[in-house]
């Protein structure tokens, strides 16, 4: 949540996402039901993407973390996350915040 999608991982030689074959992510997640229909959450993740899974132990220090808060609106037609992100450690050129809205659980 606090990156755009494929920001993380290997890139080719002109800087696009080229994917990997290995992914870690934690998702830390306590969300409070204030209302039948509306929750909050405060979150954080946790994780990379790396070219091959012998690259996890070789660069544990290169995981990324985002910290937020979120609303959560339970509509007959599933779960609706509207979720603010903060960049822990943001790099330069990076936006240290982010707005992310989503259908359903995180998976």
């Amino acid at each position: 949540r606090g990156l755009p999608t494929d920001a993380l991982g290997p890139r080719d030689i002109l800087g696009a996402p080229d994917g990997g074959e290995a992914l870690v992510l934690v998702n830390l997640e306590v969300t409070r039901r204030l209302h039948r229909y509306v929750g909050i959450a405060g979150f954080l993740d946790v994780g990379n993407v790396f070219a091959k899974p012998s690259d996890i132990r070789l660069r544990l220090g290169a995981f990324r973390e985002a910290a937020g808060i979120g609303l959560r609106l339970y509509s007959p037609v599933g779960l609706i996350r509207l979720d603010w992100a903060y960049l822990l450690d943001a790099q330069p050129g990076e936006r240290r915040t982010r707005w992310s809205l989503a259908l359903g659980p995180i998976l």
